[in-house]
């Protein structure tokens, strides 16, 4: 992933990679943030932040009917 201003940052939790790729955007949220907690680095704070934000865009998007009966 990229911040807004194209900085590239690594930071990975399996967990919540995982909750992210079925979808389940407020529980990978709610990670994220345990992530942020325990960062011992700004670097580290900010990717989990952007990693938090997306996933609480992602929560408030509506789902269509068809993508639920999938």
């Amino acid at each position: 992933m990229a911040y807004p201003n194209g900085e590239k940052f690594q930071i990975f939790d399996e967990h919540a990679e995982s909750l992210e790729k079925r979808g389940l955007w407020r529980r990978a949220a709610v990670r994220w943030l345990a992530v942020l907690d325990g960062a011992l680095d700004e670097h580290t704070r900010e990717g989990a932040m952007f990693r938090r934000n997306h996933c609480q865009r992602m929560a408030a998007k509506p789902v269509m009917a068809q993508e639920v009966a999938d």
